[in-house]
């Protein structure tokens, strides 16, 4: 064996084979993209292509701020719910 490596892999892949898990990994790459989008892209646009101000753009993306950080609270309630943990 060569100094400096070991002899398994750098992370198990075999947890995929989980249908569960592969549903969730796949829709949190989905939920972050949309995150991302709506946290840079989306001012962006609307500030360069819209012609809208600083002000206007903030004021226009409060309320899905406010839905993006309220959701993961409601999200765990209602999976807590649904499996009987509350």
């Amino acid at each position: 064996m060569e100094k400096g490596t070991c002899g398994g892999s750098l992370s198990d892949l075999s947890i995929f084979r989980h249908p569960t898990l592969s549903l969730v990994a796949v829709l949190t790459v989905i939920l972050m993209m949309i995150l991302f989008a709506t946290t840079t892209l989306l001012p962006i646009y609307m500030q360069d292509v819209m012609q809208l101000t600083a002000f206007a753009t903030g004021l226009l993306l409060i309320p899905g701020y406010l839905l993006n950080g309220m959701m993961p609270v409601f999200s765990f309630f209602t999976y807590q719910l649904i499996l009987g943990f509350l």
